[in-house]
């Protein structure tokens, strides 16, 4: 006889704040854009955030123990490299593609996401991160919302 357990949704937080950000900037330099707007010392994470085997996203983080305050900045989309047999020339062909974190929101090059932290500094954060000349647009978003935000969760 088996038991079957669920894990519902209750048992995720999902007491944070979240801005997504449009930009063409890779992500070290997303990062040390924001570092330098915002005061914060966001730096690449040891080990990226894995979804599955082939899929990992780049994540930089810091945690600001004076104001309790802890930040993320993930990338949005990782590329996938898919191995395709073929009969020609060729005997493997690499065949990339592009797989977002957050499906709804795919559009969305960067999340930047605050735990624990006060409004406030979200609003600030969000006003300089909009001045950047490399950022299209930035806005903030509802984390429950999300139908993936099981994936914001590391």
């Amino acid at each position: 006889m088996f038991t079957t357990h669920r894990i519902t949704d209750e048992l995720y937080d999902d007491n944070y704040l979240l801005i997504a950000i449009h930009s063409d900037l890779e992500g070290h330099a997303m990062a040390y854009a924001i570092n330098s707007v915002c005061g914060l010392l966001l730096k690449r994470m040891d080990r990226d955030h894995y979804l599955d085997d082939d899929r990992h996203f780049a994540s930089f983080d810091w945690e600001d123990q004076i104001n309790g305050a802890y930040w993320c900045l993930i990338a949005n989309s990782c590329e996938v490299e898919l191995a395709m047999a073929s009969g020609g020339l060729f005997d493997n062909d690499l065949s990339k593609r592009r797989d977002p974190l957050i499906r709804e929101h795919r559009e969305v090059d960067f999340f930047l996401k605050l735990e624990s932290g006060e409004p406030g500094t979200m609003a600030a954060a969000l006003a300089a991160i909009k001045a950047l000349d490399r950022v299209k647009t930035a806005y903030p978003l509802e984390p429950q919302s999300l139908k993936s935000k099981r994936n914001l969760t590391f």
